[in-house]
């Protein structure tokens, strides 16, 4: 089903976490897509980082930046959703 809904968690305490994403321009604002898996003791959740997150001392972070490519995010207007696109 398009656009799919989303499914909330809340992640209510300090967790480890670990991912991948991208960062490119929606606009004239960057926009990053994340994906990360959350982890404490027991208790994993995983899927794309939405709305506003709070970080618990720190969060590190390693961009490497990809030369050569041409791409922004654009509205969809099948799936209405802001995906990646390639421009020639």
């Amino acid at each position: 089903m398009l656009p799919p809904t989303p499914v909330w968690k809340a992640l209510n305490e300090s967790h480890e976490s670990a991912g991948v994403g991208t960062i490119f321009w929606y606009g004239n604002e960057p926009r990053i897509h994340f994906h990360g898996m959350y982890g404490k003791h027991e208790s994993v959740k995983t899927g794309c980082l939405r709305e506003l997150a709070k970080t618990f001392i720190i969060m590190e972070a390693v961009i490497v930046e990809i030369k050569g490519i041409n791409a922004v995010r654009d509205l969809d207007p099948a799936s209405q959703m802001v995906l990646l696109k390639l421009i020639d």
